[in-house]
């Protein structure tokens, strides 16, 4: 499992209301229900005791990159690996 962080956070102009923005790419071939939960959950904990809203994008590594898109070359160029 790989996590980058993108957006404001990432480009270092966050303001005290922004959001975190996650990729997370896994190594298996689909993203299941219990996947999500697993990443989901401990998130969550982590957004109730900082009050800070983090959103988590869950693809498998396989598909990034499948579709060069916008929000891929802006990862790819502004993304910080975790």
């Amino acid at each position: 499992m790989e996590a980058r962080l993108y957006g404001s956070e990432a480009r270092g102009d966050a303001r005290p209301d922004s959001d975190i923005d996650l990729l997370i790419l896994v190594d298996q071939p689909t993203v299941t229900g219990k996947d999500e939960d697993a990443i989901f959950a401990p998130l969550y904990q982590l957004e109730l005791q900082s009050g800070v809203i983090i959103n988590p994008l869950i693809i498998p590594k396989s598909q990034w990159g499948a579709n060069v898109s916008p929000f891929y070359i802006n990862v790819e160029n502004e993304g910080v690996v975790l």
